[in-house]
């Protein structure tokens, strides 16, 4: 619904599997673990769930492709990093971001009779929005590369950040709910 659309902290990890995994099987673990996450603890209606899992693995697909075509290397990750070869990782990054959210976009616009511009704008189009997702993905390097040096278990560790980055998702939420139950309130005082 209309700037209701939220930050996923799954972005983190759907972006560490495209840089871990080869294309295919990085979607499906991002449309399985999507499916997983919503229906068992999110308790998403049906028809959000597999909305959601689907564009989720085709961000992830367009986002590896893109990583790709950039040159990018799964086998060389922690040598790309170290000799600043930044491009496939930002193409990756970019392109997940706008295709995750032009198709969350999209529904809402559809869902909502707006223009796809002012549901991108109400739900994505803040500098906070733009920071965060940066955030997630590159945490998500951060645990591509732990899980190359230390295994999957270790890679728990990266989990603390996450957890920080959905408290402080859910706060600016709740002081922005604020800010426009207020501003509605002060426009309702004024025309009285």
């Amino acid at each position: 619904a209309r700037g209701e659309a939220t930050l996923s902290m799954a972005s983190c990890a759907n972006f560490a599997a495209l840089l871990l995994l080869p294309a295919s099987q990085a979607m499906a673990v991002t449309a399985l673990s999507s499916v997983v996450g919503e229906m068992l603890f999110m308790r998403k209606p049906p028809r959000r769930v597999a909305f959601n899992a689907a564009q989720s693995a085709i961000a992830v697909g367009a986002a590896a492709w893109m990583f790709d075509a950039l040159g990018g290397d799964r086998t060389r990750l922690m040598e790309m990093i170290g000799t600043m070869q930044w491009a496939p990782l930002i193409g990756a990054a970019l392109v997940y971001f706008l295709v995750n959210s032009g198709a969350v976009s999209l529904a809402v616009s559809i869902s909502d009779r707006m223009s796809l511009t002012t549901a991108w704008k109400e739900n994505f189009g803040n500098a906070y929005e733009c920071i965060s997702s940066g955030a997630l993905f590159s945490l998500g390097v951060l645990v591509a590369i732990h899980y190359e040096m230390a295994g999957a278990g270790a890679t728990l560790f990266a989990a603390l950040p996450l957890v920080l980055a959905y408290a402080g998702y859910r706060h600016h939420l709740k002081l922005r709910a604020l800010a426009e139950k207020r501003d509605g309130s002060d426009r309702m005082d004024r025309a009285a």
